[in-house]
């Protein structure tokens, strides 16, 4: 018999276009499929829509708003498939895409990924050519290759929707983190990926549909407060064991990320370490230690709304200087210490 796939559908208000990426499930040439919908609290008629479909294979729960992350994990806890695939509100699949990926999946990979259209609302192909490098112009055997985590640490080449994994892989790495509303997925394919066989079907089979309410779902300070939170929790635990050349590339990845992602301005609790320690605009966040009690705070206090973050809370968490170089002996092990000297990435004590 073929294996299950369980397709997670997480819903929130997309009654313009869910009927069409439910359909896209149906008209799958692969059989053994479950599609399971969670309504994330939908106010508009999303439940409607979906109620009209009768089939045994489709499975609804509602819950009351929680977020992204913690609907998706509802869907991978209530899922009964041998190989786990995500499916946003608002994007389709191709007809063969389920039975591509299983093939892959049986010869023993892990995770398997797809070619990747980006659409618009008339279901027509969009210009936007960012989409199309980070997707499906990269060299596979270089991405998935050796130096896979430095690569997802500079960006994330996965898109959602694309992906079939292995089930077992989450109770491995665990789920979805319930605190990230916008780098979720980053968070977890850098946990499942290093020791993941994975693989990209050169075929576009996954239709990512951008609009302006997708552009507009998120600000950009979250962004950025939720990419500092998960690079400075992976530069903490990295393995003292690794190769000193692979942590040299892994530094620089995150260097650059921070960089490109402008993530050195824009939001408060930065300001306030750069402001204490008298950095300077290029200084690297990692440097000061006491990052991550900032950086979890912040994500409490910034919503989806650009609520203003309580910058009275934020400076209670700032050290004292005198504490500095304890702090930083306790979160750094030696030798990742010795690597960021010897990097582009330097650790410096404030004057």
């Amino acid at each position: 018999m073929k294996p299950k796939v369980s397709i997670i559908l997480p819903s929130y208000n997309y009654e313009n276009y869910i009927g069409k990426t439910i359909d896209s499930v149906l008209n799958q040439s692969y059989p053994n499929w479950e599609l399971i919908i969670i309504d994330d609290g939908s106010m508009d008629n999303s439940l409607d829509v979906i109620k009209r479909y009768k089939d045994k294979r489709i499975h609804l729960f509602t819950q009351k708003n929680k977020g992204v992350s913690s609907t998706l994990n509802r869907g991978i806890r209530n899922s009964n498939g041998k190989y786990i695939c995500f499916l946003d509100a608002d994007d389709k699949y191709h007809p063969d895409k389920l039975d591509a990926q299983v093939e892959y999946m049986n010869s023993g990979f892990d995770i398997v990924t797809t070619q990747v259209q980006v659409i618009d609302d008339k279901d027509e192909e969009s210009p936007i050519e960012h989409f199309k490098m980070t997707w499906n112009l990269y060299d596979k055997k270089e991405i998935f290759g050796e130096d896979r985590v430095a690569n997802f640490l500079y960006k994330n080449y996965f898109c959602k929707s694309s992906l079939m994994i292995r089930k077992e892989l989450f109770n491995k790495y665990g789920y979805f983190d319930p605190r990230l509303i916008t780098a979720y997925d980053l968070d977890l394919w850098l946990r499942m990926i290093p020791s993941a066989k994975i693989t990209r079907i050169d075929k576009i089979l996954t239709y990512y549909r951008w609009h302006d309410k997708n552009e507009t779902a998120v600000n950009n300070s979250r962004i950025r407060t939720e990419l500092l939170l998960i690079l400075d929790n992976f530069i903490k635990n990295i393995d003292t064991s690794t190769d000193e050349k692979l942590l040299k590339k892994y530094l620089e990845s995150i260097n650059n990320c921070i960089k490109d992602n402008n993530l050195y301005k824009g939001f408060i609790n930065f300001q306030l370490i750069k402001n204490t320690y008298k950095l300077e605009d290029n200084y690297n966040l990692f440097e000061i230690k006491n990052a991550q009690d900032i950086i979890y705070n912040s994500i409490n206090n910034i919503s989806t709304n650009n609520s203003n973050i309580n910058v009275e809370s934020q400076q209670k968490n700032v050290v004292p200087e005198n504490q500095f170089q304890h702090i930083r002996r306790r979160l750094i092990p030696f030798k990742v210490r010795k690597a960021l000297r010897n990097s582009l990435i330097k650790i410096k004590s404030p004057e």
